[in-house]
């Protein structure tokens, strides 16, 4: 699944690698893709919150630690041979 973000005037297509809901806070997260690389030529990932408003994602702010420690752990148990 595809989605569009705009970063500096540009948009950009992202990849979804991983949607999933926190049942503590019932809030929604996706892990995805720019398909940009680092360094190491791995796949950049980034996680959000975010909000479905009829078919298009709306990313939200993370707003503390515990939700960014929530990410990490997702972002940390995804296979390196996707990103």
């Amino acid at each position: 699944m595809k989605f569009e973000i705009e970063s500096e005037g540009n948009n950009i297509v992202c990849d979804i690698i991983s949607l999933f809901k926190d049942e503590k806070t019932n809030n929604d997260y996706l892990i995805y893709t720019d398909n940009t690389t680092d360094l190491d030529g791995k796949k950049n990932i980034y996680g959000s919150r975010y909000k479905n408003n009829n078919g298009q994602i709306e990313l939200l702010e993370i707003e503390n630690d515990s939700e960014w420690d929530l990410i990490d752990e997702k972002i940390r148990g995804i296979d390196n041979e996707i990103v």
